[in-house]
């Protein structure tokens, strides 16, 4: 049996934006992911609702050579929420076929 899944590493960070004024959301944290352990090439990252497996987000990245395969690191601008995991993503590697497994994080957020 094959495995459809790669084993690509990723890790969250958080950035928050500069500017703050009392109609804007830029200094809501949003998330930053890095990924390793990935062919060099193209990658897709996807952001899905769970709820309903919906798209919410695509991205078309370029990986770098990194000392185990390759690498990338990606700005979504997607939000860092409070409460229950809401959305999750994948990345799916277009040199071998295969999908990462689905990392859980919280993006619905209700913003003032």
């Amino acid at each position: 049996m094959i495995n459809k899944y790669i084993d690509v590493l990723v890790f969250l960070g958080v950035f928050i934006g500069d500017i703050c004024t009392s109609t804007s959301v830029d200094d809501i944290p949003r998330y930053r992911l890095h990924g390793d352990h990935i062919n060099v090439g193209q990658a897709i990252v996807q952001l899905r609702r769970i709820s309903n497996d919906s798209l919410l987000h695509q991205w078309t990245i370029n990986t770098s050579s990194a000392s185990v395969g390759g690498q990338f690191s990606l700005d979504t601008g997607s939000f860092v929420c409070n409460g229950q995991f809401s959305s999750y993503f994948r990345v799916y590697d277009s040199v071998s076929g295969r999908w990462s497994a689905p990392y859980y994080v919280k993006t619905i957020c209700y913003v003032l």
